[in-house]
This record gives C-alpha cells, structure tokens and sequence, in this order.
C-alpha cells in the first residue's frame, strides 16, 4: 500500500532533525555533566551580568531548550511536554525579572539605604579614639 505524502509539517520536522543531527551526536559525545553545567552557567550569567550580557545568554538557554524540546516532543509523554513549557515559561520569567531590574540586580539599591552605617565620633574623653560603629536602625530622619 503506497504511503501517504509527507505534511510539510512532517517536512519540516525531517528537515530540523537532519540538520540536528551532527550536533545532537557531538551533545552526546560529552561529559554527561557538560551540557546541564553548560547550562547553569547561561543561567547565572543571564542573573548576575550586565544587561546585553545577560540578553545574550538567557537567549541561548532559551533557544537550546526549545530546540532540545522540538526535537523530543514526539517521543515524550503528555507530562513531559507540560515540564519542558514549564521550564521555557521559567526561562522567560527569569529574563524578563532581570531586565525590569528584579533577581540579579543589587547594583539598584542604593548603598547604606535605610541604615546608618560609617565612622562615629565618640567625644574625646581622656584620649579614647573615634571608633567604627554600625547601627542596624532605619534611617528616622538623620540619614547622612
């Protein structure tokens, strides 16, 4: 019985899986643990560098699991697909948190914000020295 002709999505699908092929066997090849530290490294790299750094980085974390997730959803059962969405929805989060200036961002807060914090001077009596002391109060009005 002749087959039926090939969708262009099945086209398609055949095409990304042919071109997939000599970097899914180089993938293979590795460490086991180089893809998924390979891949934590993306992931702080996108939280902690400066923003066109981050963009960079959290766009390869993004593109490889979704090609990673395109190329296994044929095979993978109905819970699997939800966990890959999941984690590409979490990837999205995680960029879109770190540029509105969320995770990652400590350089926004401003240094010593709502403590007083530096050197105090103690009045001199009978030759005691200033010393450091930090208080660990809100700033009530006295903030320097």
């Amino acid at each position: 019985m002749p087959s039926a002709p090939a969708s262009p999505l099945s086209s398609l699908r055949r095409q990304v899986e042919l071109a997939s092929l000599p970097v899914m066997t180089r993938l293979h090849a590795l460490p086991r643990l180089v893809t998924p530290a390979a891949t934590l490294v993306l992931i702080v790299v996108g939280a902690f560098a400066p923003i066109p750094v981050a963009l960079v980085a959290f766009a390869l974390l993004f593109l490889f699991v979704a090609w990673i997730a395109y190329l296994s959803w044929p095979v993978v059962p109905g819970s699997g697909r939800v966990m890959r969405l999941a984690i590409l929805v979490l990837i999205a989060v995680l960029a879109v948190l770190r540029f509105q200036g969320g995770a990652g961002s400590a350089a926004r807060v401003p240094r010593g914000a709502g403590m007083i914090t530096g050197q105090e001077r103690v009045p001199n009596t009978g030759g005691v020295e200033p010393t450091s002391r930090v208080f660990s109060t809100p700033c009530a009005g006295g903030c320097r």
